[in-house]
């Protein structure tokens, strides 16, 4: 099991409290897009008592999603990031 997490500030308790268990009994994977340094989500789930998440992120993109998925002239330009993000969600689904 995989999610693709973009823009989700991680403070309804409930909404947590599903993705903590998913990580925890079903070995849910998480890839995050968000512009906040990981260490500062990684210490606001632990100090909301669901460091179970962080255990479960596989994948993290610390920039706007407009500059990890931006586009140019040139046609579609992905950041490095977003690129690994991509290349680890859909490693074993599609080899």
């Amino acid at each position: 099991m995989r999610i693709l997490i973009v823009g989700y500030s991680f403070r309804d308790a409930h909404v947590n409290e599903i993705i903590a268990r998913g990580v925890r009994e079903n070995g849910l994977k998480l890839f995050i897009i968000d512009p906040k340094p990981p260490t500062q989500l990684r210490s606001q789930l632990a100090s909301g008592g669901y460091g179970d998440i962080w255990e479960g992120v596989h994948a993290y993109v610390s920039r706007p999603v407009s500059e990890a998925f931006g586009r140019s002239g040139r046609g579609n330009m992905q950041s490095g990031e977003a690129l690994q993000i991509r290349r680890a969600f859909y490693r074993g689904i599609y080899e």
